[in-house]
């Protein structure tokens, strides 16, 4: 009996040993001091930087750390950097935290417009609602860069306002829709262009406009200032020319009729005191510093109890390559110009029960070959793209064992829209599984690699602003072999602007080895479609209800015309295998 109970002292002591020596927790709340130790929730710090820091000492060295956030708002001064292995960061007891890359406004700083000229400007209906807030006065400065956006570019985005969680954006004209371009004075390569409505001689004392439109077709968007406006000629020169250039003729009025399915050309004008004219837009005057919002409650009265913030740094969190075994743990992160997440050549990442808001782009960003990270039963929504990840060896098939899986994913091309799908993911060996994706402007899934696996999906009324446009997309490579698309529901992927019909899956541009087995379509423009390639499989699906084709296959690949960028990839993915960089030269030279 005495052996059974030293051997049961023994064992105790021994775990007792094992949790002082493996875990250390520190305690964060912005009620706290960071003249804390912070080892006890009686005893917080104020920042998870401090906590970062305090982890360094020698004793915890290898010992994981648990940042354990208190509720609240912690408010970031700069990006959190973590270079730790070994980091858990989550919430205290699952309470409500939020980790925001902003700042808050305070109530008591929201003012009416008592400015003359300014309220001369406002539209009539607009000015008792509108609210003003002198930046200078808290000190704000920093509101970034207003650059162009849409088409696959990336950015950080410039300051932004949210209310209560919700984003509000740039004053613009049309609320809703576009106006269509209807002359080219110098010709579709030129940089002006003249519109088809009025505005009114107000707009002759905007300072900073811009204009956001599909300026050559759906499947392309882009942001351009406005060099010079004349709202007599209604002529608008551009300080640059847009993405592809201009449509001769734009065709937004005329599908709106059901008379026309072509192509591009139709716009909107952006960043517009004069349109400040409903809840939801706001204005800042980078020159007076100061901001101008009609909140969405819809009389622009603000409560004690709202929150409003306005971003201010680029990344929210960025995970070092020397980290490994890095957790964030269920809380929210918003109100970033860029990345909530930026993790470059991690391995063992994991984001589990995460919301992620509010971002000025990609929500989560995966570089430089991340190995055997997850990102579980996380909630994205009204970002400037999802989750994009890059894993895997491809020249030796090395799966990156990384998973995306049970998350929410919506509303991910908040600003912009081409290139902001849901997830975009290369390299080899994705597990893509069992996500709800829904209500975007943009696609769903776009990957480009080997091995990948889709399957359980629900996608739907995605591709809602662009046409030829994909919910699951890949292609412009003959080596991207060996991916799976199983068991996945898709439908709603239909046409809404003039251009091309959407697809549900597109295999583009010669895309071969992947296999369509046992999905359900319904309700899609076409169902699957094959441009070219080789291998491809479609097996077994349930298909209904499509616009045009349940399958559609084109005569890509019959022909060797444009296939010099196809022959190039197949040269570098030779060349890493064979270690031969003069392999398929000859090749490259065909047309």
């Amino acid at each position: 009996m005495l052996n059974a109970k030293l051997l049961l002292l023994i064992i105790t002591l021994n775990i007792q040993a094992r949790i002082s020596t493996c875990d250390v927790h520190m305690f964060v709340s912005p009620a706290g001091s960071d003249k804390n130790d912070g080892l006890s929730d009686r005893i917080p710090l104020k920042s998870i930087h401090q906590a970062l820091t305090n982890a360094k000492q020698t004793k915890y060295k290898n010992e994981t750390l648990y940042i354990e956030l208190m509720p609240g708002y912690h408010d970031l001064q700069k990006t959190l950097v973590i270079s730790r292995s070994n980091t858990i960061l989550r919430s205290y007891k699952q309470l409500e935290v939020h980790v925001t890359g902003g700042r808050q406004i305070p109530v008591t700083s929201i003012k009416h417009v008592t400015d003359k000229a300014i309220l001369s400007r406002l539209p009539a209906s607009a000015r008792q609602h509108v609210r003003v807030v002198n930046l200078r006065d808290l000190n704000i400065t920093n509101f970034g860069k207003m650059d162009k956006y849409g088409s696959n570019a990336r950015r950080s985005s410039p300051f932004e306002v949210f209310f209560n969680g919700q984003p509000l954006h740039l004053a613009r004209w049309p609320n809703d829709g576009y106006l269509d371009i209807v002359e080219l004075p110098d010709g579709k390569s030129g940089m002006r262009f003249r519109y088809n409505s009025t505005v009114p001689h107000s707009w002759q004392n905007e300072s900073d406009p811009w204009t956001y439109g599909y300026w050559y077709a759906g499947w392309t968007d882009g942001a351009v200032k406005v060099k010079s406006m004349n709202v007599n000629t209604k002529i608008i020169t551009l300080a640059e020319k847009p993405p592809h250039g201009f449509r001769s003729l734009g065709h937004w009025q005329a599908y709106q009729e059901g008379k026309s399915l072509q192509d591009g050309g139709y716009f909107r004008f952006i960043n517009i005191l004069s349109e400040l004219d409903q809840p939801g837009e706001y204005y800042l005057d980078r020159d007076s510093a100061k901001l101008y919002m009609w909140v969405p409650n819809h009389d622009g009265s603000v409560k004690s109890s709202d929150r409003i913030y306005i971003s201010m740094i680029n990344d929210c969190i960025d995970i070092y390559h020397s980290a490994t075994n890095v957790h964030l743990e269920d809380f929210t992160i918003e109100a970033c110009r860029r990345a909530a997440v930026f993790a470059r050549g991690v391995q063992k990442v994991k984001l589990y029960k995460m919301e992620i808001r509010n971002t000025g782009h990609i929500a989560l960003r995966f570089a430089w070959n991340s190995m055997k990270c997850e990102i579980l039963q996380c909630y994205i929504h009204d970002t400037c793209g999802g989750i994009n990840m890059n894993g895997g060896n491809r020249h030796d098939l090395e799966s990156s064992g990384n998973i995306i899986e049970n998350n929410e994913i919506v509303r991910t091309a908040r600003v912009g829209t081409a290139g902001n799908d849901a997830i975009i993911i290369s390299g080899d060996g994705h597990i893509v599984r069992n996500n709800h994706i829904y209500d975007s402007q943009a696609g769903a899934i776009n990957f480009a690699g080997n091995d990948f696996i889709f399957e359980y999906n629900l996608i739907h009324d995605v591709c809602k602003s662009l046409t030829s446009c994909n919910a699951i997309r890949t292609g412009y490579d003959w080596t991207y072999r060996g991916n799976i698309i199983r068991y996945n529901t898709i439908h709603h992927s239909l046409r809404q602007a003039p251009g091309g019909s959407n697809k549900a899956i597109y295999i583009d541009a010669q895309g071969s080895g992947t296999s369509i087995m046992y999905n359900i379509f319904y309700d899609n423009d076409v169902h699957v479609h094959i441009g070219g390639g080789r291998y491809n499989e479609i097996i077994n699906n349930v298909m209904y209800n499509a616009t045009y084709s349940s399958i559609g296959v084109d005569s890509r690949g019959t022909n060797h015309r444009g296939d010099s960028g196809l022959y190039n990839h197949l040269h570098v993915r030779m060349s890493f295998i064979t270690g031969d960089w003069t392999l398929f030269g000859p090749i490259l030279l065909l047309k």
